[in-house]
């Protein structure tokens, strides 16, 4: 089930929030991007996806994946982190799209042109495709181990990417995703 629910702006501090800016819709052709939505399990566990994409029955979770909390530093998204509730999604039908919050804040039309590509090879609509500069190459930003993301926290690696504005909010962010659905 997916329900609306609130959220600040401050709470996507980390998360990229630029992409869906970048990303016009046009509600006349299907598409509707959801920033606002919580995915339900019947166990009473809910899940705070970054940004849904939605073209009838075909689910996108996009994902926007930052390697440390802001406000605690406490590691995030390293490899294996999200295996349980990205097995969850796949078994419900949806699909999955993750990017480093680097690549989205460095690259965002790349991201985008990405988006509308997987759009294009799922449904057949190029509307999207039209809108941004055809790119070929994402610049690839390599998962990272827990150990890592521990360092990067020490050392505020998000601040070499992140733009100023960002950065001075970055104090308040807070994991609102719990980390397994399932159970």
């Amino acid at each position: 089930m997916v329900k609306h629910i609130g959220r600040s702006a401050v709470n996507w501090a980390g998360r990229g929030w630029s992409i869906w800016s970048a990303y016009p819709v046009d509600d006349n052709d299907g598409v509707k991007i959801h920033l606002s939505l919580t995915i339900d399990k019947e166990s009473g566990k809910e899940y705070y996806p970054d940004i849904i994409l939605q073209h009838g029955h075909l689910l996108i979770d996009i994902e926007i994946d930052e390697p440390y909390v802001g406000s605690t530093g406490d590691p995030i998204h390293f490899i294996g982190y999200d295996d349980k509730l990205d097995e969850i999604l796949l078994k419900n039908n949806w699909c999955i799209i993750r990017f480093a919050e680097e690549q989205v804040v460095r690259d965002t039309d790349t991201c985008c042109y990405f988006i509308a590509n997987f759009i294009f090879e799922m449904i057949g609509n190029d509307r999207y495709l039209k809108l941004f500069k055809e790119t070929y190459y994402l610049n690839r930003v390599q998962r990272w181990t827990k150990d890592e993301a521990i360092r990067w926290a020490y050392t505020k690696k998000r601040n070499d990417y992140l733009p100023a504005k960002l950065i001075s909010v970055l104090h308040l962010e807070s994991n609102l995703t719990p980390k397994l659905l399932s159970d």
